[in-house]
């Protein structure tokens, strides 16, 4: 079949229509419907749907979808995974095969569904759908108030948008006067049989879920990108301690800082209901900033407007700007939430400007950023000898920089800095939370631990990265039901993080449950098909499950795809090693020997490696050695991880249990 233009994307003639199982696809009226009742899609999603519609049973590649969807935009590859995701979702085709939308990895897709073409008046359509939905009305009766509110919603949009259009080409009076009696008489059953209008249209103070996306710079002077992250990051922080609201994290939408991408389609990418967009201008000591609230659904402005302050007043902007985004989302604050939300973690412009620099520095995840955002935070601290959240920014660096030396030189740094910001300010969870994972990998006291984490929680329940923390603790405690449990709360908060998905993935293979695993991670690989986190986790799912050879062949696409330079060398060794391919996993090992002369390399892997050839006396001897470069951070998995089995009744390895304060 030819390749058509961007042009004919939604324009071709007459009223062609395309049925494939219970759905019938109408691009001229941009309508789908399943058994006469309208699907919602994104407006790109569904040009994406009548690309391959149109073409299937043939290869679609990415960039003639590129071409034909945003023909005037540049957009990442990443934007078509997650709106052929959506799609699938909205056609209830999210099993492993595919009966609808089929990945050609590194090539595009394929409609592999029958396709049957018919051609029928826009009118026709439309009659059809409101019989359809006059003779469903006694099941929307039975729904829920929620449910027959939010249908009632669905259908008069679809009713609505599918009138104007014909109203537009229609060239028959009577056609016309037909059109407005059965949209009449529809709109007439849906509202007085649900209740007589007592469900109104959703407005602002429905909003639950809500995005707030890096600021847009204007003149931006020299390194001020960082001001743009900052401001959100801020808000964000501020406006996840309202329980009422579900706010995505600084990570999630970290990925639209310098993209001039849409607010309203970045919303719906996040799967939030409201987004706040804003931009800011820093000119010597002034900072103007200008926001609106979108409602992501119809693109309604709910609240906007512009701020000109000095910037020694940037504190109170942001105070402002979350106060007025409650009071526009109509929430009810508790008095805690109203401090919580004007609180201010430091009075000193200067300091704040080096933290937030901390912060977008440390954020690059590199050995040097850390470096530099150390040095960020030391200097805001100096200025601010209270400033709490700088002290937090400080634990969290030198937890990310045990994965570039030995944890024994930076641990006791997190620790000491974890202590001193829950001791500023008791009511930081993020305090807690990494107070707890240094309670955990330093000090292995879990009891302790497992109280810090909780108080996170407590504190703040809408953090994803607190959740994640106490799941992690959960999981090396070996309590997998409660650890899934705060995993998937995570997901909930955040569910297009392929971080949340992956660590999930991960201990699903330690809990035994390998099917899930690789589930999902093949999940977060239809959003983010070059992230290699979730491709770990799948290549161990099958290793555990008995099929190295499947195995070995993920974690070679996750060395292809890995930064650090032995990313996926312990799961081709371990493969290798359960191929009986023992030369092969000899060679592995000497690559990681090699390697530790050059960079800092733990032992572990090593370990793991010996393990699976059978070694044991060389197991437990780079065990140990990992426990003497002080990295507890592998060896806390012993007493839940399957894979050490071999090795509990052995001395050296009570012995080892021991030490990390676990029974035997």
């Amino acid at each position: 079949m030819a390749q058509r233009t961007a042009n004919h994307v939604n324009s071709k003639p007459g009223g062609e229509s395309y049925e494939f199982g219970p759905f019938c696809l109408n691009p001229s009226e941009r309508a789908l419907l399943r058994r006469g009742e309208p699907v919602a899609l994104t407006p790109k999603a569904f040009e994406i749907l009548t690309v391959l519609v149109r073409n299937s049973g043939h290869l679609v590649g990415k960039e003639q979808l590129m071409r034909e969807v945003w023909p005037d935009a540049f957009v990442e590859e990443a934007n078509i995974t997650q709106h052929v995701s959506m799609l699938r979702k909205a056609l209830d085709d999210e099993t492993e095969d595919h009966q609808y939308i089929e990945t050609v990895p590194r090539a595009g897709y394929r409609f592999v569904a029958s396709v049957r073409e018919t051609h029928s008046q826009g009118l026709e359509v439309l009659q059809d759908h409101v019989t359809s939905s006059s003779s469903s009305r006694q099941e929307l009766i039975t729904k829920a108030p929620s449910e027959a509110s939010e249908g009632q919603g669905t259908q008069q949009q679809a009713l609505t948008a599918t009138w104007w259009t014909n109203v537009r080409r229609s060239r028959s009076a009577r056609a016309l006067a037909a059109l407005a009696i059965f949209v009449g008489l529809a709109f007439a059953i849906i509202y007085f049989l649900i209740g007589g209008g007592q469900n109104q249209p959703e407005t602002a103070a429905a909003m639950r879920t809500i995005a707030v996306l890096p600021f847009k710079a204007i003149g931006a002077e020299g390194d001020n990108e960082y001001v743009e992250l900052g401001m959100a990051d801020a808000l964000i922080t501020r406006l996840s301690n309202i329980r009422g609201i579900v706010v995505r994290p600084t990570s999630s939408v970290s990925k639209y800082a310098r993209l001039q991408q849409d607010a309203v389609m970045s919303g719906r990418e996040l799967g939030v209901e409201a987004v706040l967009d804003g931009s800011v201008q820093k000119i010597n000591d002034r900072i103007r900033v200008t926001v609106r609230l979108i409602r992501t659904k119809d693109a309604a402005s709910l609240w906007a407007e512009t701020l000109d302050e000095k910037w020694t007043d940037v504190l109170s902007v942001q105070s402002s700007i979350a106060q007025k985004i409650a009071g526009a989302l109509a929430l009810e604050l508790t008095g805690e939430e109203q401090r919580l939300l004007s609180k201010s973690y430091t009075d000193n412009a200067e300091a704040y400007q080096l933290y937030l620099k901390g912060r977008y520095t440390s954020n690059k995840w590199t050995e040097e950023g850390l470096q530099k955002a150390i040095e960020y935070f030391n200097r805001a601290i100096a200025l601010d000898p209270d400033y709490a959240l700088a002290y937090a920014g400080l634990s969290d660096c030198y937890y990310s920089l045990s994965f570039f030396m030995p944890p024994r030189e930076v641990m006791p740094k997190m620790k000491e800095m974890a202590k001193k910001a829950v001791a500023l300010d008791p009511s930081l969870a993020e305090a807690h939370s990494s107070l707890s994972v240094a309670l955990e990998y330093h000090d292995l006291d879990w009891i302790g631990a497992e109280r810090e984490g909780r108080r996170a929680v407590e504190l703040n329940p809408n953090n994803v990265q607190v959740h994640l923390n106490y799941a992690d603790l959960l999981g090396n405690l070996g309590r997998f039901d409660e650890a899934t449990s705060e995993y998937e709360k995570a997901q909930d908060l955040d569910p297009t993080s392929a971080v949340n998905v992956s660590q999930l993935a991960y201990h699903l293979v330690r809990a035994g449950d390998y099917d899930r695993a690789i589930k999902e991670s093949q999940k977060v690989l239809e959003f983010e098909p070059q992230h290699q986190w979730p491709l770990g986790a799948m290549g161990f799912a099958y290793l555990y499950k008995g099929e190295p050879a499947k195995a070995l062949t993920v974690f070679q696409k996750q060395r292809e795809l890995g930064s650090f330079s032995t990313d996926g060398l312990e799961g081709i060794g371990r493969s290798y090693a359960a191929m009986g391919e023992r030369d092969k996993a000899f060679k592995i090992i000497e690559q990681f020997k090699k390697a530790s002369k050059r960079e800092y390399v733990s032992a572990y892997p090593i370990a793991t490696i010996y393990l699976q050839l059978g070694d044991r006396d060389r197991a437990i001897e780079y065990l140990e050695k990992t426990y003497e470069e002080g990295n507890t951070f592998s060896l806390v998995i012993l007493r839940s991880d399957k894979q050490f089995d071999p090795l509990r009744a052995d001395p050296r390895f009570i012995k080892l249990m021991r030490q990390l304060n676990f029974e035997p």
